[in-house]
């Protein structure tokens, strides 16, 4: 990668950040799919990918015992029916809870 290139990245990642840290970001990506399944009652990986833009942060959310993912029956065989569905455990309940009386 050229020094150009490598400046352009810096300032985008400087941009994305907006003056918070990549602990931060992470934490507000958590939450933000956290209060959606919470709405909504479940939601699919595709969904945290476009609403986060991070195709790892189910995984994550899972390890930490917030999230359940559960095969569909049909296992995405079927058109617009997801592989997994997702859903908060009693820990993710509690942790989106926590947030919404702040």
């Amino acid at each position: 990668m050229n020094g150009t290139n490598q400046s352009n990245r810096a300032a985008k990642i400087k941009a994305a950040l907006a003056g918070r840290s990549p602990r931060q970001v992470g934490q507000e990506k958590a939450l933000t799919i956290l209060h959606w399944i919470y709405k909504w009652g479940w939601t699919s990986p595709r969904i945290v990918d476009l609403l986060c833009n991070d195709t790892k942060l189910v995984n994550k959310l899972v390890k930490k015992g917030w999230i359940l993912k559960t095969r569909t029956e049909s296992g995405g065989a079927e058109r617009d029916v997801p592989a997994f569905i997702l859903t908060l455990t009693k820990n993710g309940i509690i942790e989106v809870e926590r947030h919404l009386h702040k």
